[in-house]
């Protein structure tokens, strides 16, 4: 890397990213979707979420399992399959037909009423408490 020069960067205004205050309806935008496996060989999506109109909120990523009726109770599949489904409507993702969540989340809007938790490596962290779906 090439010499730089910070006084380039006016790092005296940056400002600490925070999390938003709990309870309240914002607008988030998918910015990235990351796929998994979990601890019990079920996959899952986590998108990352970020607060429209407020730039210095942090980031936070919202857990989604994918439905697997091989490897889920009925219980469990139905709870798995809401919670995409609320998901999808939320942020307008159509799911009537195959798609790459990768590829094809990033940029898709929707609404929810944050909560507010503690993270022991992050510190304060916000999480969505109810997806608004449309009516």
């Amino acid at each position: 890397m090439a010499m730089i020069d910070p006084t380039e960067y006016e790092l005296d205004e940056s400002q600490e990213p925070y999390a938003v205050k709990a309870g309240e309806e914002y607008k988030l935008v998918i910015v990235e979707v990351k796929e998994g496996t979990d601890k019990n060989d079920l996959d899952y999506l986590m998108p990352r979420l970020e607060v429209v109109g407020e730039p210095y909120a942090k980031d936070f990523t919202h857990f989604l399992h994918i439905p697997n009726k091989n490897e889920m109770g009925e219980k469990q599949l139905n709870r798995v399959r809401f919670n995409y489904t609320s998901f999808c409507q939320c942020f307008s993702i159509d799911n009537s037909r195959p798609h790459d969540p990768v590829d094809e989340w990033p940029g898709h809007e929707g609404f929810a009423i944050l909560g507010l938790g503690q993270n022991e490596q992050y510190g304060e962290q916000n999480f969505i408490k109810k997806l608004v779906t449309p009516a």
